[in-house]
């Protein structure tokens, strides 16, 4: 008996059946706008957040996660996609979002603004439903920020004067995160962070339940902000970055990014001292240089394309950065399954 043959004449099921060329095809990825927010999440120059996954951003306060939210939801209409943004914290402006260069037009995207639990989950189960297979594949879902979410009994307890806590909300996130993947879409969630003042396990957490952190492909966790400046004139702000989960590239590592007060995401920021660790970038006193130009610059005047494209289409830079990021093609410690094979022989 074949068992392949009986099962491939029920429709019901081969419809669910995903096959090896399948998962590679579907495999995209839907860009950052920063070199290395995309190693850091997919490792791949190119890469970015995974289509038709769920990837979670968690970071403190002013550390640039409504920022790239919206980078992302440009992004997405620029393949094609209608965006729907669940604003949780009722601070979308739609000046703002024209500035960083989203399509605010009704017919490319839809504003939630509502921070009930109940309230949005219902609000994306019933858009999903009524949306084809393909059409969901054409969905950009961002969630800004779980944090803010709460429950119809936190609003209820909170009438009456009931100080208590809501035992119930992280039953209700895990609930939502596990509908998010039936949404079968792409789905961004900037999540808040708490630090441990007690002192014991990760100082700094990402909350919001259990679930949400096993459902998604990527997560990662922006720890700490500095300010760029140029002389004493602040001219952006320096987001350090770890992953902290990923099915694509290396966990635990970390990059730097930049969002510029005029100019908003640094497409290179964050390479040059792996520039210089590759050698393709030369330091010369306080100057730098790459080896494809005689030229010198200041720091503060490589992040351009006149100085990278050439340094990404002339060495074998791209490379090198993607098997320092990339999880793929690198072999997993088999050891102890080899050892239980040996023992079945």
């Amino acid at each position: 008996m074949n068992i392949y043959n009986i099962l491939k004449k029920n429709k019901d099921v081969m419809d669910l059946v995903l096959t090896e060329t399948q998962e590679k095809e579907n495999v995209d990825f839907l860009s950052t706008g920063v070199v290395g927010l995309n190693l850091l999440i997919s490792g791949k120059i190119d890469g970015g957040i995974p289509i038709g996954r769920v990837t979670e951003m968690g970071a403190p306060p002013s550390l640039g996660k409504s920022f790239v939210s919206l980078t992302l939801a440009k992004n997405a209409q620029r393949k094609g996609m209608f965006v729907i943004f669940v604003d949780t914290e009722r601070a979308f402006d739609f000046e703002w979002a024209k500035n960083v260069g989203l399509d605010v037009s009704e017919n490319k995207l839809m504003v939630i603004q509502e921070n009930m639990i109940e309230s949005v989950q219902s609000a994306l189960m019933s858009v999903s439903k009524s949306l084809s297979k393909d059409e969901k594949k054409n969905l950009f879902i961002a969630i800004d920020s779980w944090g803010n979410l709460v429950t119809d009994k936190t609003l209820s307890d909170a009438e009456i004067g009931k100080d208590v806590k809501d035992m119930t909300v992280t039953q209700k996130k895990n609930t939502f995160a596990r509908l998010l993947l039936t949404t079968k879409s792409t789905v961004f969630v900037a999540n808040h962070t708490y630090s441990n003042i007690g002192g014991f396990g990760d100082p700094m957490s990402i909350p919001g339940g259990q679930v949400l952190y096993h459902n998604c492909s990527s997560i990662i966790l922006a720890r700490s902000k500095a300010k760029d400046k140029d002389k004493d004139e602040i001219t952006g702000q320096l987001i350090s970055c770890v992953c902290i989960k990923s099915r694509y590239a290396k966990e635990k590592a970390t990059i730097k990014f930049r969002i510029k007060n005029n100019g908003g995401l640094d497409i290179f920021y964050g390479l040059l001292d792996i520039a210089l660790e590759h050698g393709c970038v030369v330091k010369e006193g306080s100057k730098y240089t790459n080896t494809l130009s005689k030229n010198k610059y200041w720091e503060k005047e490589l992040y351009n394309s006149d100085f990278w494209l050439p340094i990404f289409k002339e060495t074998d830079f791209p490379k090198y950065l993607e098997e320092r990021y990339s999880f793929e093609g690198k072999k997993l410690d088999v050891s102890e399954m080899e050892i239980q094979e040996e023992l079945n022989k």
